[in-house]
């Protein structure tokens, strides 16, 4: 009972720590100075597109390799890697997707003269999906035999598609319309660039009591935060359309 009461708080605990990962950069694109809205589901495409951001940058602090919070086994950390990985990958999908329903023109922007911005959103789409079905199981034994390869080219394809959706982002210029949050985003990625290179002391995770058949919960956590962010956000743009 005791270890069941630990989990549950340190679930609770990594859930609110993901919740504000996830609503941290809605908040500062929401701040002045703020593009007008358009219209729900074209506001709510772009709160995906953020999300998948947000996403890209916590896949490299969380890598699949146990850390000192939470005190999951490292399965946990294994599951969380792969469940942000296929979250950020239905997100930018949804992202393209709701944007293409809503305003069909945008066609144009998947095409080579498209704007160089667009094309690196297109791009990074392509790149995630690739990573992301190369990365299946069964699919990685056959493609890649040797792990470490294996490794090597996720990295390598992981930071292209984090180049290309900051780039996106940042050129597109219609939330991140300020210097101030670039300089955030700049400091944000400075932060999760040290914690991808830095590797955590072998003492410091070895003194850490782990919490046994804990890996379930990464699914939980993950899928449910994200949902509860795409519902708040959609109904916040209902309301704010309302006013």
């Amino acid at each position: 009972m005791q270890a069941g009461r630990q989990s549950n708080v340190q679930a609770i605990k990594f859930s609110a720590l993901l919740l504000l990962c996830l609503l941290t950069p809605l908040l500062l694109v929401s701040l002045a100075p703020a593009p007008a809205p358009i219209y729900t589901l074209w506001d709510w495409a772009n709160v995906m597109g953020y999300m998948v951001l947000t996403l890209s940058l916590l896949l490299f602090v969380y890598r699949g390799r146990a850390r000192s919070f939470p005190a999951f086994s490292g399965r946990f950390f294994a599951n969380l890697h792969r469940d942000l990985g296929y979250i950020a990958m239905l997100l930018l999908t949804g992202h393209v997707a709701v944007l293409l329903w809503v305003e069909p023109l945008l066609l144009e922007h998947l095409k080579p003269s498209a704007p160089l911005h667009m094309l690196a959103g297109l791009f990074a789409l392509l790149f995630m999906l690739m990573l992301v079905i190369s990365s299946v199981p069964f699919l990685r034994r056959r493609l890649w035999p040797d792990y470490h390869r294996f490794r090597s080219v996720h990295a390598l394809f992981a930071a292209v598609i984090l180049g290309l959706t900051i780039y996106h982002v940042v050129m597109s210029g219609f939330y991140m319309n300020s210097e101030w949050k670039l300089a955030v985003l700049a400091v944000v990625g400075c932060c999760v660039a040290a914690s991808a290179i830095r590797r955590e002391r072998t003492v410091l995770l070895s003194g850490i009591i782990r919490i046994r058949n804990s890996a379930g919960y990464s699914h939980m956590i993950t899928y449910c935060v994200t949902l509860l962010v795409l519902a708040a956000s959609f109904f916040a743009l209902l309301l704010q359309q309302a006013e």
